[in-house]
């Protein structure tokens, strides 16, 4: 990178564009072949940039190695998250009323709810779709791993044939 600018700002711009590694190799670090780099997963160590320094030969071998590190903790990280906001406890259609209802206040952010689904058609389909919007909610997807039974619909009260997830889109 060899604009003109400040290397806090160059640093900055390589972790907005999700850099996983960013390697800053300045004229004394080519001249003793080393490689000063920053992992995106930890940038800081209290105030400072938290930086290593290897010899190039050892950052070329250890780079994969480093690379599959940082993939595997930011995928936990996000599967965490993800798990975390998904609500599997609302059984019926008054659950999920009484949780997206509760207040006024859209900002704030309530998940998603992983509930039963009877594949309602027709005047059926329709109906769970209007109780869906009094509730500004959706039909967001039906995940791939799916359990062995299923509880009732929350729409038709049906013995469910999935589960399917159900959110806001803000």
């Amino acid at each position: 990178d060899t604009k003109d600018a400040k290397p806090t700002d160059k640093r900055w711009d390589w972790v907005r564009r999700g850099a996983p590694i960013i390697c800053e190799i300045g004229p004394r670090d080519a001249a003793n072949e080393q490689v000063t780099f920053i992992r995106r997963t930890a940038l800081r160590e209290g105030e400072k940039v938290k930086s290593t320094s290897v010899v190039r030969g050892d950052f070329v071998a250890q780079a994969p190695r480093l690379l599959e590190a940082i993939q595997k903790q930011l995928f936990d990280e996000a599967s965490e998250r993800l798990n975390a906001n998904i609500r599997s406890d609302l059984k019926s259609w008054d659950d999920l009323a009484a949780y997206y209802g509760a207040g006024d206040d859209e900002s704030e952010v309530k998940g998603w709810a992983r509930v039963a689904w009877s594949r309602p058609t027709g005047a059926a389909l329709e109906q769970a779709g209007e109780r869906l919007k009094t509730l500004k909610l959706t039909i967001r997807n039906a995940p791939l791993k799916q359990p062995s039974s299923f509880g009732p619909c929350v729409f038709t009260g049906k013995p469910g044939v999935e589960e399917i997830l159900i959110a806001r889109a803000y």
